[in-house]
């Protein structure tokens, strides 16, 4: 069964199902639209771009406890209506960025209340995933200091094989965390090195974050909870901010200590539907 769900900028979500008492139904729009730039040749025309559009969502929301409902989702969308995530749980889990452009005033149905929504689909369909790979094999039970909110997919020695899906390139955030000297993450296809990650520094306790998200271009290490940026420590002669081909690859880290370090590999794939 199909389940939808609004995300707002601070994480606070608003849940499309009967538990919640309120439904969206009559979907379109879930798919792409692309434009495209053709040149003729004669009789036949060649494709020479093709650019992902914007395009709307719309759907009917019924609120199956009537005002109450209606009232509830005013409140969530009072709290921001730009760079939402609408979630969409199917067989797997995906989101997309939306803004929401018009919710009509209520009609009383069968049923309960019913608005029509618009919403701007700004993006592809995004699957996240994660790998976490340790520098070396010998974990010996131990704990790790940090919670994660999501599953990985483990590696130790370094190495992780990873299948990566979409139909773009996707990005990737990278974290780092204990010891490090000059580390580097290694991108391989067949064996054959095609992008790697640099850092020319030194660090016996680092938390380091490179970010490649377009919205999210960063590269930065924390200290005492505070952000500082290591821009200027990157090796100029790698790519750093990397942005892979959907295919099998390894990865493959490289801290540069014989200290056990941790590299959290969190991959954002970008799907039309």
């Amino acid at each position: 069964m199909r389940k939808f769900i609004l995300e707002n900028k601070y994480g606070v979500t608003f849940q499309f199902t009967y538990f919640n008492k309120v439904l969206f139904t009559n979907i379109s729009g879930l798919g792409f639209s692309k434009n495209y730039t053709y040149l003729k040749y004669e009789n036949h025309f060649s494709t020479l771009k093709n650019n992902f559009e914007l395009s709307e969502i719309r759907g009917v929301i019924t609120f199956l406890d009537g005002y109450q409902g209606y009232k509830k989702m005013l409140s969530f969308l009072e709290k921001g209506q730009h760079d939402m995530k609408l979630h969409y749980e199917s067989h797997d889990t995906k989101y997309c960025y939306v803004d929401i452009v018009s919710l009509t005033k209520t009609e009383l149905k069968a049923g309960g209340l019913q608005s029509e929504i618009v919403l701007n689909k700004k993006s592809f369909w995004i699957k996240e995933r994660s790998v976490l790979i340790t520098s070396n094999v010998d974990t010996g039970g131990k704990i790790y200091p940090y919670t994660y909110s999501f599953i990985y997919s483990n590696a130790s020695m370094g190495l992780s094989n990873v299948e990566i899906g979409g139909h773009i390139k996707a990005n990737v955030v990278v974290e780092m965390i204990g010891s490090i000297d000059e580390p580097e993450l290694l991108v391989k296809r067949s064996g054959v090195v095609t992008d790697e990650l640099r850092l020319l520094m030194n660090r016996t306790d680092a938390h380091i974050v490179i970010s490649s998200l377009i919205q999210d271009l960063t590269m930065y290490e924390i200290i005492n909870e505070e952000k500082h940026d290591i821009y200027r420590y990157q090796d100029f002669d790698k790519e750093n901010l990397l942005w892979i081909e959907p295919g099998a690859i390894e990865f493959e880290f490289k801290p540069g200590v014989s200290e056990q370090t941790i590299c959290k590999i969190k991959i954002f794939e970008y799907y039309l539907g």
